[in-house]
């Protein structure tokens, strides 16, 4: 949850909405629950979710350029 939402989807300031979905797709991917059946770790589940929280947050904010907007001005860009 520290890292900007462009670093987080390993994307570009100047990346345009469709390289976001791509990237949020390739991420929800990589961190499906299902590739980590086999892993039996506590607490797993609950930090795979959150990992897929903060991606769709950053999709939703990058792929919408008001929200985006917004964003950056906060980010102080």
């Amino acid at each position: 949850r520290r890292a900007d939402y462009f670093t987080i989807l390993g994307v570009g300031r100047l990346c345009t909405p469709h390289e976001v979905r791509e990237a949020f797709e390739r991420l929800r991917a990589e961190f499906d629950p299902g590739r980590f059946q086999a892993v039996r770790e506590e607490g797993l589940d609950v930090r795979l979710d959150e990992i897929r929280r903060v991606v769709a947050d950053a999709r939703d904010v990058l792929a919408d350029d008001r929200l985006r907007d917004e964003y950056l001005r906060g980010l102080g860009e």
